[in-house]
């Protein structure tokens, strides 16, 4: 007879190997590498939304002067 292969149990054997895998790499007490990347990315977006940027005062300014129209941003990041 032949055998069948429980996909379901094999998919969740390589996502635990992985885990842990990921987790004897990771250095101990440096925490999830993604969660700083993170944190450094909205402390980049704040410092540059805080600056003065003539790009978004100009869209700003075109959608108060214009009330009810709708932006669309479409981009990554």
């Amino acid at each position: 007879m032949e055998r069948v292969t429980d996909w379901v149990k094999l998919w969740r054997e390589l996502v635990e190997a992985g885990e842990k895998r990921i987790d004897q790499a990771r250095p101990q007490g440096r925490g999830d590498a993604w969660k700083r990347k993170a944190r450094g990315f909205d402390d980049q977006v704040k410092r540059r939304w805080a600056a003065p940027d003539s790009s978004r005062e100009a869209l700003v300014a075109r959608v108060r002067a214009h009330p009810g129209c709708s932006l669309l941003d479409i981009g990554a990041g």
